[in-house]
């Protein structure tokens, strides 16, 4: 995939085994880097795969592979 995979708080949440709303509350309190890309006519924010591989390899790695099992079903 893309170092430019943009990435939502579901997807994301769902790899680090916390709702969406705790992602967002996490990346507020600093835990989480905050999110980096936007999509045009889309709400929220995403965070692109290359941030979070910077901070997490192994959560980067997991959300790949969600997005990969994903596409393929």
């Amino acid at each position: 995939m893309s170092p430019k995979t943009v990435i939502s708080a579901l997807h994301l949440g769902e790899c680090l085994g916390i709702s969406s709303v705790a992602v967002h509350q996490r990346a507020a309190l600093g835990k989480i880097p905050p999110p980096d890309a936007r999509i045009i006519n889309r709400r929220g924010n995403y965070w692109t795969l290359h941030r979070i591989r910077r901070w997490r390899p192994d959560i980067a790695d997991a959300v790949e592979k969600l997005l990969k099992s994903q596409i393929a079903a």
